[in-house]
């Protein structure tokens, strides 16, 4: 593949549908001269896509079906840039650009794991050798397995900043002036699991980082790209944040049948506003804005191209939806840099027609999140009554989102949520954190009721059997009792409220049950108490091997299968 003298860059605004636009542009032949493959259905097995996350993929699949209305297409290659906290992150590109790249990426969790035994390793000797530095003051290091997973998360995250932005580890002893040196040596020492015992792990193991796969697989993708491939390659919705994604879109760029395709390049605002969008080198200097700026990426990303604004060609959006054009210039002049935004006074009558590009717009002002999300759902329900009529809401509050989703349901609607939910919310991730907080938490009645009615709990017996007995163990032992009862004193609790001699106490329900019941209620308390019967663990390893099988002694039926803990989605993300 040549290479060309200009880049090829485009833009879609930001009114229009960005992948559905993106789609007619590649039909059309808009993007890539001579490439028009509306009407051949075998071109388009030609064309490599690269857009940011594997949503967008699915997305972009979709739509090329949608818009060849069923028609037998053999469909592009479509790649992923990936993220970083995707786990079997694999770029699926041919043999060239991964050679020399047999290491395998180690997956988040087991990093994270593993960091935490080295955090704790790490904690345990600090009070020993770095204590004398501080004048016997107390150190605030991680004090139990669970600050252990927490500072892992932190520490897993700078590594994969680190890793993105290709700035490595070597000046970290300049950092800090000497007033601070001896908490820096401090934190010195910590970041040695980062840059000391972790490498000579993944040494050890064969593994690498996935973030360090991706890098390598983009600069590897990058080098390919200028020294010449086969088909014509669109780079699409990335503003080339990380660096060696910057460097891909560059050379896709200036490929002869390459196009780059950004979000929502601002094209209304001043060309002297526009020279404000940077970050300042210095402090001296006052006219640079934040990185912060929504147009702060995409102004880097056409710099590292090395293309002006206005050579960036714009995909229009239809004339019939002339107030999303107006739409994007009133939202660009409203988010100008602080700088210039004494152009406000000047153009507040620009542009003209506000009325016009706000005509379709609502703005409802909810007194509490349950009005909200009220308003919400039915304004998505009123879409059934319009024929051919679709509707979406975009939110990154995950929790809005289920609130609008439980509304729905009032209405039958059962809504398809793309982000999904939270394990630790649906009834797999329940029962997890009821048996911890059983097991693990101070006495309480409620959890333990709670545990012994989760519709995954078997303790060994079939699920009728479950059910049954934990409805009586729940009344006898559970319900109305004022002290709070530990799972290894269950049966002393059963017990008790079976053998008190004031009757009145007693509710009538007691009274009517058999001896069957009671029986039942009691075998069930023996389990409890035989599956949390006080075991210790004294590292991070033991405590998460005994955590597993208290949950699969809870779980278990009466034939000891799993399925329904582990079969499924749900129980394979357990």
């Amino acid at each position: 593949m040549k290479k060309r003298i200009d880049p090829n860059v485009f833009s879609i605004p930001s009114g229009a549908p960005f992948l559905p636009t993106l789609v007619d542009s590649i039909l059309s032949g808009r993007l890539i001269a001579g490439f028009a493959p509306q009407n051949d259905p075998l071109a388009l097995s030609d064309l490599t896509i690269w857009v940011p996350t594997r949503r967008a993929a699915r997305e972009l699949t979709t739509d090329f079906i949608d818009r060849l209305n069923c028609k037998a297409a053999l469909l592009p290659m479509i790649r992923t840039l990936g993220d970083v906290d995707e786990d079997d992150f694999l770029f699926g590109v041919n043999q060239t650009v991964n050679a020399g790249l047999d290491a395998v990426p180690v997956s988040s969790m087991e990093r994270q794991l593993k960091l935490a035994v080295l955090i704790e390793s790490w904690a345990q000797n600090l009070n020993v050798s770095q204590r004398a530095l501080f004048d016997g003051a107390k150190i605030l290091v991680p004090s139990s397995s669970s600050d252990a997973v927490w500072f892992a998360a932190d520490l897993a995250h700078l590594m994969d900043t680190v890793a993105t932005e290709e700035v490595g580890w070597s000046e970290l002893n300049t950092l800090v002036p000497k007033d601070y040196a001896q908490w820096w040596e401090l934190t010195l020492e910590f970041l040695k699991i980062a840059t000391v015992y972790w490498p000579d792990h993944l040494s050890e193991t064969g593994q690498t980082d996935a973030s360090v796969l991706r890098v390598q697989n983009l600069r590897n993708q990058a080098e390919l790209y200028q020294t010449g491939n086969s088909g014509p390659v669109i780079a699409a919705g990335s503003t080339g944040s990380i660096p060696a994604t910057a460097d891909l879109l560059k050379a896709v760029s200036r490929l002869d049948q390459g196009a780059v395709v950004l979000p929502g390049l601002d094209r209304d605002m001043p060309d002297q506003v526009w020279s404000f969008v940077y970050l300042p080198d210095n402090d001296r200097d006052d006219f640079g804005t934040a990185p912060g700026h929504p147009q702060f990426g995409l102004k880097r990303l056409i710099d590292h191209i090395g293309v002006s604004r206005s050579d960036v060609q714009h995909l229009e959006i239809p004339e019939s939806q002339g107030s999303e054009r107006l739409r994007e210039a009133i939202v660009g002049l409203s988010l100008l840099p602080s700088e210039a935004t004494g152009l406000w006074h000047q153009k507040k009558t620009e542009p003209k027609n506000t009325d016009l590009a706000f005509e379709n717009v609502s703005l409802i002002e909810a007194d509490n999140e349950r009005e909200e999300a009220l308003a919400i759902a039915i304004a998505l329900r009123e879409t059934l009554d319009q024929q051919d009529a679709t509707a979406a809401l975009v939110t990154p509050d995950r929790n809005l989102a289920r609130r609008v989703a439980v509304e729905l349901r009032r209405f039958g609607l059962n809504v398809d949520d793309s982000a999904g939910q939270p394990l630790c919310n649906r009834p797999h991730g329940t029962l997890l954190r009821t048996v911890l907080q059983v097991a693990f938490g101070e006495a309480d009645n409620t959890a333990l009721a709670s545990l012994i009615a989760h519709p995954l709990a078997r303790f060994g017996m079939s699920v009728e059997s479950a059910r049954q007995s934990a409805r009586m163990l729940e009344l006898l032992a559970l319900r109305g009792t004022l002290t709070p009862t530990q799972p290894a004193t269950i049966l002393q609790a059963l017990s008790a409220q079976l053998d008190t001699t004031d009757k009145h106490r007693v509710p009538p329900v007691i009274t009517r049950m058999s001896a069957d019941d009671v029986s039942a209620a009691r075998s069930l308390g023996e389990k409890i108490e035989e599956i949390f019967r006080s075991q210790k663990a004294d590292s991070f390893a033991e405590f998460v091997t005994l955590t597993i099988s208290i949950l699969e002694a809870v779980a278990s039926d009466e034939a000891g299968n799993l399925i329904h803990l582990y079969g499924g989605e749900e129980g394979q993300a357990l």
